[in-house]
């Protein structure tokens, strides 16, 4: 059976609204209890005025000349605060005859006391005795609750409101960030396996929008994962099914340059030349494709050992060579006894690609300088500089995003890849690689590695870094 599906609006809500029922919960108790104590602190006043006026009427009644008027006023008086219990009626219409028979005798008489309003007197004044007698038992401890009892009653009920309201807040908080955050950190976990090529925890629990962003996630890492099957398919068959005719075509225009098939002319020749040129092209453009995707992938194993800088710059230089020729630039650099820890070959790609992109922008009978200097105690940095057209300020920002080239030049096009997968080379080896331009006066890029001497327990090679 599917379980009944909360949303997480609904999950807030609740958690708001079961504080919010303990407070009025707790508000019309306390408003209860107060009642009480205003119920007791009014029968409080009322039984000490019965006690003030009750021993003031006795007080007079024991007077022999108290005229009949005023004990008549004073039992009137006597009658207003009985007058709130239904307890007192019977007493209250007692009360009344006695206040009218004081009247009576009060038009009757002329002054003192004949003996039946002396006898009225002995008994209104047991009567009235009696009353406080009565008054005063209600108000004992044992017959009813005092007002200090309603008192600490309200205080005792407040602390223990006040204490299960803060601990269900606390246990409400505490299992809902929990809920929450336990699933939010499956999610944020899948997000670094995903970047780091692992498997993917289980989906965390729950039906409502977390789970809805879990769905979505993974149809996601599905998709990217398909589209990478697909790039890599794509990028065998360029390997297997674009570059193996492209050396063949190659090999092929080479031995009709060199007249292995017979004597062409001149024009054939140089038609052969710029057809080596544009295969030659091509072939740099897959191998900078095929670089760009194991880069991508993670694929690529580098072997970090002490590497001679000179040595990688004198390969460099040779690799480059016939470019440079072509154009009458000539390449500089000093000889150099610091060494770095570097993958070789990699190294001699990243150098190769430098002098490339600085042949490949500066003008014929040119120079290129290579300078090789310490940066502190740790590092050393293979500076490459040319005079060449420079890189643009709207593109410098740019210039290491794969796909993305200079428009300096527009002549001068590639496949937008070989600095990308420059950078992506130095980074894998704990390097750095910038680079600062002025534009038609020349660029800079330098690569900061770190010397061989830093590791000292690194005897010919370490363990090998996959990318």
């Amino acid at each position: 059976m599917t379980m009944p599906r909360i949303k997480m609006v609904h999950k807030v809500l609740l958690l708001v609204a079961v504080p919010l029922v303990f407070q009025v919960l707790f508000v019309v108790v306390l408003e209860s209890l107060w009642q009480q104590t205003r119920t007791l602190k009014r029968a409080s006043e009322r039984t000490a005025r019965i006690l003030i006026g009750g021993q003031r009427l006795i007080s007079k009644l024991e007077q022999e000349n108290v005229p009949s008027q005023e004990l008549a006023f004073l039992t009137a008086k006597l009658q207003r605060p009985m007058r709130s219990s239904s307890k007192y009626n019977e007493q209250i219409e007692d009360l009344k005859r006695f206040e009218t028979a004081f009247a009576t005798a009060a038009t009757t008489t002329t002054g003192g006391a004949n003996s039946n309003e002396y006898k009225r007197r002995i008994d209104l004044k047991m009567y009235v005795q009696r009353l406080l007698a009565e008054e005063e038992a209600s108000l004992a401890p044992d017959k009813a609750p005092s007002f200090e009892d309603a008192e600490q009653n309200i205080h005792r009920m407040i602390g223990l409101a006040l204490t299960l309201n803060v601990l269900v807040c606390v246990l409400l908080i505490y299992y809902f960030s929990l809920h929450f955050a336990s699933r939010l950190r499956v999610l944020v976990a899948n997000g670094e396996r995903f970047t780091e090529g692992k498997e993917l925890l289980p989906p965390p629990s729950g039906n409502d929008e977390i789970n809805e962003v879990d769905k979505v996630f993974r149809d996601m890492t599905d998709a990217i994962q398909k589209t990478r099957e697909r790039e890599h398919q794509f990028l065998s068959m360029v390997s297997h099914d674009l570059k193996t005719p492209l050396n063949t075509v190659l090999a092929t225009l080479n031995s009709l340059s060199e007249g292995i098939y017979g004597t062409i002319s001149e024009t054939g020749i140089q038609r052969v030349r710029k057809s080596e040129i544009a295969i030659e092209r091509l072939n740099r453009l897959t191998n900078d494709l095929l670089n760009f995707e194991k880069l991508s992938s993670g694929t690529v194993a580098l072997q970090l050992v002490p590497v001679s800088v000179h040595k990688v710059l004198t390969n460099a230089v040779e690799s480059v060579a016939g470019f440079s020729d072509f154009k009458g630039i000539e390449i500089r650099f000093s000889q150099s006894a610091l060494s770095v820890m570097a993958d070789e070959e990699k190294l001699v790609q990243v150098i190769v690609n430098l002098l490339s992109n600085a042949i490949k922008f500066s003008s014929a009978n040119s120079s290129i300088d290579i300078e090789v200097r310490e940066i502190g105690s740790t590092n050393v940095e293979i500076r490459v500089i040319d005079k060449g057209c420079g890189i643009s300020e709207q593109d410098q920002a740019r210039i290491f995003e794969p796909f993305r080239q200079g428009e300096t030049h527009a002549e001068q096009q590639g496949s937008g890849l070989g600095l990308s997968i420059c950078k992506s080379l130095i980074d894998a080896q704990m390097g750095a690689i910038g680079f600062s331009s002025r534009e038609n006066i020349g660029s800079q890029f330098y690569v900061r590695l770190r010397k061989s001497q830093e590791i000292s327990s690194v005897p010919e090679k370490i363990s090998s870094i996959t990318t």
